[in-house]
């Protein structure tokens, strides 16, 4: 992936794909005012990882810079000072992404950076780190399941935030294998989301301590949806024209879950929270 061939204040696509002779193993930078998509081959679930001993996220984006993502696994970084994904003062667009299994959490939202996260999975069951944290700009979560795992120092959390911030989660699910609650965020608007506590908003519902069962394997990551409480399944509820501030415009939620499967399309109409629907 040579970033570097799209020129700066350019736009570019990059194709990724998966394969037995395929490897993504790198660390990138998108800066230089450039707008680059990274988009998953059809069918392909590629697979961007970062596994060398270098400290350094899969993916960083440069103030001035934005970035789409859709369909890409960020998966295995090795490295426990820095995250998958980092939003430093960049924009950043994700959608059905799968940020799991990194050992320094999933992203990081840092100086003024705004991200959008959509039908994503986030975290994983035992990588000891926050799922996402924001310390300055905004994120907007949308039907996505975040999970955060064990860590022998301290809790973790699925969503952590702190300074002047903007943080709204919506039609999400929220599971901490470690920490009494899945948010340390209290700033965050939340509204009919799903977590094991309640969380102070509208619509949101409480399921109890997380059962292993809920899912086809947490511990790696894996939030595809095996035996949910029933309660899940309406909790969220499908919006048309909802506005999300980074988008500038209003815009409706997504037709489709992490899979492809079909959502309501119906404004008001109750729906899976997270991103699949079982």
């Amino acid at each position: 992936m040579v970033v570097e061939n799209i020129p700066e204040n350019g736009e570019g696509t990059i194709i990724l794909r998966s394969g037995m002779d395929i490897a993504y193993e790198q660390s990138v930078v998108v800066d230089g005012g450039r707008t680059i998509a990274f988009l998953a081959d059809d069918g392909d679930l590629p697979r961007w990882t970062r596994q060398d001993g270098v400290d350094s996220p899969q993916l960083t984006v440069d103030t001035g810079a934005t970035v789409l993502i859709d369909g890409i696994q960020f998966w295995g970084n090795d490295s426990s000072n820095d995250p998958a994904l980092r939003v430093n003062g960049g924009r950043v667009w994700v959608d059905r992404g799968r940020i799991i299994g990194n050992a320094g959490g999933g992203i990081v939202v840092e100086n003024n950076g705004a991200l959008v996260l959509r039908n994503s999975f986030v975290g994983d069951g035992t990588n000891g780190d926050n799922a996402m944290t924001v310390t300055g700009g905004s994120a907007h979560v949308l039907y996505s399941t975040l999970g955060a795992g064990f860590d022998n120092f301290g809790d973790v959390f699925p969503v952590v935030c702190s300074g002047n911030v903007t943080v709204s989660i919506r039609n999400s699910l929220l599971v901490s294998i470690d920490s009494d609650e899945e948010i340390s965020c209290p700033m965050a608007t939340v509204t009919n989301t799903a977590s094991e506590t309640l969380i102070r908003g509208t619509g949101n519902v409480a399921l109890g301590d997380v059962g292993m069962d809920w899912f086809v394997d947490i511990e790696a990551g894996d939030f595809h949806l095996d035996n949910p409480p029933p309660m899940l399944a309406t909790t969220a509820a499908w919006e048309a024209d909802a506005l999300i501030e980074i988008a500038e415009r209003a815009i409706d939620d997504p037709s489709t879950d992490i899979d492809g499967d079909p959502r309501p399309n119906i404004d008001g109409i109750a729906d899976y929270a997270g991103a699949d629907v079982p």
